[in-house]
């Protein structure tokens, strides 16, 4: 089945702007027809289904890694032990 780009726009709630660049980057089947471009919709369907995937494998969050202390401070006795293991350079 085949609709022009502006049809194809109206009916997928894309901007019509959008439509024509993927036609142009060749994204999406299509044939020019004098200014009007004439797009095979079953083929564009899976373009943007391929193109919705590809966004959201982008917008996926990247999970932080853990803060690991090296070492607990609790007392008075373990600040000192620390210090002192700084001041001899082993820590």
């Amino acid at each position: 089945m085949r609709m022009t780009a502006k049809e194809f726009a109206k009916k997928n709630n894309i901007p019509l702007y959008t439509v024509k660049r993927y036609c142009k980057k060749g994204i999406f089947r299509c044939h020019m027809i004098g200014r009007k471009y004439s797009i095979d919709v079953d083929y564009a369907l899976k373009a943007l289904t391929q193109l919705d995937e590809q966004q959201a494998v982008l917008n996926k969050p990247i999970k932080p890694a853990p803060y690991v202390r090296k070492r607990k401070i609790n007392t008075q006795s373990d600040f000192l032990k620390a210090l002192d293991d700084l001041r001899r350079g082993i820590a």
